[in-house]
């Protein structure tokens, strides 16, 4: 598979997951298959020496993979605020104000997703530095 196919296999799974009718954040299964297709692609490979510890290929890098992890649901849901804070997709009040949500228990899944969408939309902007 080509850097041109596995760009659009991953837009796929985020479209699924984040704009259509697949489940977001992903369960534990879903994240295992993920896994494997991560791996399966190139994005990612085992550390030497290390039980069920991964890292991301060079290629991963380049495509922004942690974010793109993100968009998919794949990473936890606590840890989603600031890595977008760290693309600069949101600004630390909505690390804040995300937090609280997440605090809250709840209903916060919508929310984060919804914060999910901007981010992304953000940062496939044609005029957006990062893409």
């Amino acid at each position: 598979m080509n850097k041109n196919e596995i760009v659009r296999q991953l837009h796929l799974i985020i479209d699924a997951r984040l704009f259509g009718a697949a489940g977001w954040p992903v369960d534990r299964e879903t994240a295992n298959r993920l896994q494997m297709t991560l791996l399966q692609m190139g994005l990612v490979e085992e550390v030497p020496g290390e039980a069920d510890t991964w890292r991301n290929t060079p290629l991963g890098n380049e495509l922004h993979l942690v974010l793109l992890e993100v968009f998919m649901g794949f990473w936890d849901e606590w840890e989603v605020p600031e890595i977008l804070e760290d693309y600069g997709l949101i600004e630390k009040w909505e690390v804040h104000r995300l937090r609280r949500v997440l605090s809250a228990g709840a209903g916060w899944e919508q929310t984060l997703k919804d914060s999910v969408r901007r981010a992304y939309l953000a940062f496939y902007n044609p005029t957006h530095s990062l893409s």
